[in-house]
């Protein structure tokens, strides 16, 4: 499955690490843009792409916003 993740702070780049591990194709992307990305998505073996590049052609999308306090 192809997945975009937006946001890897501890809990997207958690859900990134695991969805690689188990063979999905992981877009990962933040609000910096795909350079601030990159060094974390060739450790996991993820595509570094900016929040676009993240929506685009994929089948879930997964937003993970940590400043959002309940």
């Amino acid at each position: 499955m192809k997945i975009g993740v937006i946001g890897i702070g501890n809990i997207g780049g958690t859900l990134a690490r695991k969805l690689v591990a188990e063979g999905h194709q992981v877009r990962v992307a933040n609000s910096k843009g795909p350079d601030d990305v990159q060094p974390f998505a060739v450790k996991i073996g993820a595509e570094a792409v900016d929040t676009h590049g993240a929506v685009d052609g994929v089948e879930l999308v997964i937003l993970v916003s940590e400043d959002i306090k309940v």
